[in-house]
């Protein structure tokens, strides 16, 4: 009974023993023709959103040109506002930390300024009715935004 334990053991410990030998052979074959990633530090969040809604308002300055433009140029659209919108936004949601203090959000509304810029944008996109309507929020949000970057609510210390 103990020569059976000894070898269903040796058995279980040389089978392992193949296994692992066989899955690093597999796993160093792999690497030969790969480049090692390199590892970049996460960008360290922030409460202050004030340098990215001043480039998201610097972004809408320059792109309601090309909306109000006669005739707008469709074919560019994708390039010139839709894909600068989803690297903003993106940059919104990783390097902003969300917040509930009022110091904190006073410049989400920029954020949602670019949000209407890319609803106006994709009605005129898609040619759906009510751009004037989309339009207006967007120039209410556009304002709102810029008020809040010329007075910022300071920071209690």
């Amino acid at each position: 009974m103990i020569k059976n334990r000894l070898q269903a053991g040796l058995a279980i410990s040389l089978s392992v023993g193949l296994l692992s030998l066989t899955l690093a052979a597999c796993n160093q074959s792999g690497q030969e023709g790969q480049h090692k990633r390199e590892i970049k530090p996460a960008v360290k969040l922030s409460t202050d959103a004030s340098h990215i809604a001043q480039q998201t308002y610097q972004f809408i300055l320059k792109t309601e040109p090309v909306l109000t433009a006669q005739p707008v140029d469709v074919s560019q659209l994708d390039a010139q506002v839709f894909q600068p919108i989803r690297q903003l936004l993106l940059r919104w949601n990783t390097e902003v930390k969300q917040s509930d203090s009022v110091v904190g959000d006073q410049y989400t509304i920029c954020r949602g300024a670019l949000i209407s810029l890319d609803s106006w944008a994709r009605s005129i996109q898609n040619q759906i009715p009510g751009q004037a309507d989309k339009q207006a929020i967007f120039e209410k949000q556009k304002s709102l935004c810029e008020k809040v970057l010329q007075n910022p609510i300071q920071q209690p210390q």
